[in-house]
């Protein structure tokens, strides 16, 4: 049977709202901060040792033997500056206001400076960002802080990509995992790993600590499998009927009645006619509200949505991540397999060697959704679709909520008596449980079966080959961009713009 605090992580989502649904965010453009329940009690238990967990969930007795031996953790980065495309559009509707005039009620808008979020730090780790690493990088720290000797992490390993966002959350993360008044610095950088170099200013112990990644253009089937994969490119990153869902609903009466709404509202006072605007520019304006609540706790492009509103784009905005990088497709998270292996094999590592005593990871929401998804968490029934809006408003697979920016899947080994190991599995520093487990810190067995059933053998050659087109009626034409499409499979690669 689950126990009821097992629920908490999704009642909280599910009822969490003020009485009209649940509470809205938005979607991959959410704050970790923002992604928790306002006025609950995640706050409290996210910092939670790990006796104090076992305490919680009713488990204690079975594993007061027990110590952590090794942890295994996949981050999406830190908060980051919006993206160039954004910043232009943004830029580009900001001018027009303060051309054309807005309501009297949302002139304090025109007063927002031009420019105030330059191209030039397009996608990378905002401060914001740079805190919420170090927070969680201390909050693990004390939760198994057995694993930690000091400011020693010689037996830990980090990797991220080549962005350079998933690097710094990587720096700012080491620094959590420091003794108070350890300072980093970059001393060394190469295409394929960071050095970063911590003194312990009270002590003046120096610490070295490796980031690796795989350079830019060479094959990352492990944290950015979604570049590599050929199947998933031609059949979803790069074809718009896979996003039928996406482009239904925002051609449909949900959206355009918040689009008349906020047009209205902007409307010049006096004005007859709303605000001219896009539904692409509807979008930035919620992106700006989620960006600036990340960077500020607040922004003031959100007083121009009710929360209903927000509720409509964010399913509009999630139905495209659910297409994409959700169970829309199988390829989706399919493709994830290499991952869940690779967490696998930490496992058995850690259970026969007991090294290393930790693996970070720091990727992208293109790399934690399917992740999560191939795991079987937050499926809905029934899938979400453009016509069920009603439906799927209580929805577990939110993007916001999911996979916010710093979200994260953690897996904690320990080590018992009488080879009774346990793995506790933590979604943004909340436990959880995963496929047949009945227990939080579930049996270690279980846990891997339920790992090696979800990667059914992983064979990634034939998961993302690309799929023969029939030549027939106009078949000729498909099968024409298919192997343009395999020409420019390294190119696309390159020039993915990953969340």
């Amino acid at each position: 049977m689950i126990r009821t605090l097992g629920l908490v992580f999704l009642l909280t989502f599910v009822v969490g709202g003020q009485g009209s649904g649940p509470t809205p965010r938005y979607s991959t453009k959410t704050g970790y901060e923002t992604s928790f329940e306002p006025q609950s009690d995640e706050f409290v238990r996210r910092e939670r040792y790990w006796q104090a967990i076992a305490q919680d969930v009713g488990e204690l007795s079975a594993v007061d033997q027990c110590q952590p031996a090794g942890v295994y953790v996949v981050h999406r980065h830190g908060t980051r500056y919006m993206s160039d495309g954004d910043i232009e559009d943004y830029n580009s509707i900001l001018t027009r206001m303060k051309t054309e005039g807005v309501n009297d009620n949302f002139a304090y808008l025109l007063d927002i400076p031009d420019n105030l979020y330059p191209i030039s730090m397009e996608g990378e780790l905002h401060p914001a960002g740079f805190a919420e690493m170090r927070g969680l990088g201390e909050r693990i720290r004390a939760r198994v802080p057995e694993l930690f000797s000091g400011n020693d992490l010689g037996n830990f390993t980090f990797q991220g990509t080549y962005r350079q966002r998933t690097i710094d959350s990587a720096f700012g993360y080491i620094e959590g995992l420091l003794e108070a008044g350890a300072m980093c610095n970059v001393t060394g950088k190469t295409p394929s790993k960071d050095t970063v170099t911590c003194r312990n200013m009270t002590t003046g112990d120096v610490e070295v600590v490796v980031i690796d990644h795989i350079e830019e253009g060479r094959e990352d089937r492990v944290l950015k499998f979604y570049e590599n994969c050929g199947k998933f490119i031609v059949t979803v990153d790069e074809n718009d009927t896979a996003v039928i869902e996406n482009t239904k609903f925002g051609r449909g009466s949900e959206m355009a009645a918040v689009l008349q709404s906020v047009a209205t509202k902007l409307a010049p006072t006096g004005s007859s006619t709303p605000f001219n605007m896009t539904i692409d520019e509807l979008e930035v304006l919620n992106h700006m509200c989620g960006y600036e609540t990340a960077y500020n706790g607040s922004s003031l492009w959100c007083n121009l949505f009710t929360d209903d509103e927000k509720r409509v784009i964010e399913y509009y905005l999630d139905l495209d991540q659910y297409w994409t990088e959700g169970y829309g497709h199988e390829i989706n998270y399919e493709m994830a397999c290499p991952l869940v292996d690779d967490v696998a094999s930490y496992l058995s590592g850690v259970l026969n060697t007991g090294t290393p005593k930790g693996a970070f990871k720091f990727a992208h929401s293109s790399t934690l959704q399917p992740f999560l998804t191939i795991l079987g968490l937050y499926k809905d029934s029934p899938k979400l679709m453009a016509d069920n809006y009603n439906v799927s408003i209580n929805r577990t697979w939110a993007s916001g909520r999911i996979s916010p920016m710093g979200g994260h899947l953690a897996f904690h080994f320990f080590r018992c008596p009488n080879n009774d190991h346990r793995v506790l599995v933590q979604h943004n520093e909340l436990p959880i449980q995963v496929g047949a487990c009945q227990d939080f810190f579930c049996p270690y067995d279980t846990v891997v079966t339920h790992l090696t059933e979800s990667s059914n053998g992983c064979m990634w050659d034939n998961i993302c080959s690309v799929p023969p087109v029939d030549p027939g009626d106009g078949g000729a034409s498909a099968l024409a961009n298919s192997l343009l499409l395999m020409l420019i499979l390294v190119a696309s690669a390159l020039l993915a713009v990953s969340c």
